[in-house]
């Protein structure tokens, strides 16, 4: 590896991958980073949490990690070779191939177990934050995550994902010696999207560019190989995404006085695919109600360990040993059992282990779910409560689902027989200011170029699904009639 960041050494490493080819990652990344026991526990991280709806999907976060790798070096190529000298003001582009490359790669480095079904158990009580924020010792640093967590793209709250959170710490922890050619804190933005909150130089314009390119609300590599993966491993019909045409259009230029990430004009057509490729998943495969509902019995079945794990001699509890910090280093013992860079086949052998006293243990192994619901789309929400339009309507009947559908069970309703679940699809629309294209040298805002975008686009409103008893099946119209009639007023 030079001075300048360029990656060189021995012959690469190739992996195949079924979705972007033939990967090629240098040796010393091999070396440094892939070849760890704490990335190679990512063979056992599941990708998502839709196989119970697609069997197929049975991709981990190894794979994924590595994609996003790739897309990141290859658009990292084309945006040198696309991005204009003079516009740089004297900053060397080039040296930051490689924390941008190894960001890619270690973005999901300590994610949690099953995908996002344990997310928040990461940064119970903001300790992931914490974490990071020591971790990091760094003061501009700090002022930089808070602004990130309080002004999202609509001035609501806008923090980084647990896992993002997470894995930045253990970056930072366990990887930062080893990137001494470079500003590991840097990485450990790209990870989280921690942007310079005053990007008054243009260095900082540039990295700010390179952040949002790693983790951003529009475009960026994690979101790209996600999209595709996800799509190939469970089979789903979705929109087709030119790749190639997006990544060698990308570049660096200027909009308002400021450094942007854009793309040219040509690849208009795929940033739109991009956009509708990720709203269809959301919509209509992570929003599905088997999905939802496995998600849920998942959880309360992990839950119930608390409950059955008594806490070790030192007082750590289930939680704190399977969603530490400590167990990313030691062993660590609860409930008589040890626990070391735990997987999903961790949580499984303890799940199956007290399965006498977790009766979700078994719906789950079976796949025979003892709950079903009384609709299956947010289509079919809509057509049922089309009369309710307003949000408060829809809301006070939720909260009365127990009370409305006892009379219609006709047996008693115990807080195990009704499941109400609400559900956010995390759709898109592009608004001002997301993304940026270069038009015959003018850059300006998609929104601004292809104004009609988000008349097809609108984003998906929440909804909730509501599930009743296999046996009561039969008194699925009855209980929909009893939901839709309920009084709101």
């Amino acid at each position: 590896m030079d001075a300048s960041g360029a990656l060189e050494g021995p012959r690469p490493k190739v992996f195949r991958c079924p979705v972007h080819g033939y990967i090629s990652v240098p040796r010393v990344i091999v070396g440094k980073f892939i070849d760890t026991a704490l990335f190679q526990r990512l063979r056992g991280i599941e990708q998502t949490s839709i196989r119970p709806l697609y069997p197929s999907a049975h991709h981990n976060r190894f794979v994924h990690s590595l994609g996003v790798f790739h897309l990141a070096d290859t658009a990292f190529g084309y945006l040198c070779q696309n991005t204009r000298r003079d516009i740089l003001d004297g900053v060397a582009l080039e040296g930051y191939r490689l924390p941008f490359s190894i960001a890619a790669l270690m973005h999901d480095c300590a994610h949690a177990v099953f995908s996002h079904s344990f997310e928040a158990w990461y940064d119970h009580s903001g300790r992931a934050t914490k974490l990071l924020l020591g971790l990091a010792n760094d003061a501009e640093f700090k002022l930089d995550y808070e602004e990130r967590c309080t002004s999202g793209p609509s001035g609501l709250p806008n923090p980084p994902a647990a896992h993002e959170i997470f894995s930045a710490a253990m970056f930072l922890k366990f990887y930062g010696k080893a990137f001494s050619e470079g500003d590991p804190l840097l990485v450990a933005r790209m990870i989280t999207g921690v942007k310079h909150r005053s990007a008054t130089t243009r260095k900082q314009q540039v990295e700010n560019c390179l952040i949002l390119l790693i983790n951003s609300d529009a475009i960026d590599m994690d979101k790209l190989d996600y999209i595709l993966r996800d799509t190939w491993a469970s089979g789903v019909s979705n929109v087709s995404i030119d790749i190639v045409r997006l990544l060698r259009s990308v570049m660096l230029d200027e909009f308002d006085n400021h450094l942007v990430p854009c793309f040219s004009g040509s690849a208009q057509s795929v940033i739109q695919s991009v956009v509708d490729g990720r709203n269809h998943l959301y919509r209509w495969v992570y929003a599905h109600n088997t999905v939802r509902y496995y998600e849920y019995i998942l959880q309360k079945a992990a839950k119930k360990l608390f409950d059955v794990l008594p806490p070790a001699q030192d007082g750590t509890t289930f939680v704190n040993a399977f969603f530490g910090e400590r167990v990313f280093s030691e062993t660590v013992e609860c409930g008589g059992h040890r626990l070391y860079l735990p997987t999903d086949g961790d949580l499984w052998f303890l799940l199956k282990h007290h399965r006498a006293d977790i009766p979700e243990v078994d719906e789950i192994l079976s796949r025979s779910p003892r709950l079903v619901p009384l609709w299956k789309t947010s289509a079919e929400y809509e057509v049922i409560f089309a009369d309710k339009l307003l949000d408060e309507q829809r809301l006070k009947i939720q909260h009365q689902v127990p009370k409305l559908l006892s009379p219609v069970l006709g047996t008693p309703v115990g807080p195990d027989d009704i499941l109400v679940t609400s559900v956010k699809p995390n759709t898109k629309d592009i608004k001002p200011g997301d993304i940026f294209i270069s038009i015959k040298g003018r850059v300006s805002s998609f929104t601004t170029a292809v104004p009609d975008y988000n008349v097809s686009n609108s984003q998906t409103k929440p909804f909730y699904y509501v599930f009743i008893p296999k046996a009561a099946a039969a008194k699925r119209d009855a209980c929909i009639a009893a939901l839709h009639d309920a009084p709101v007023y």
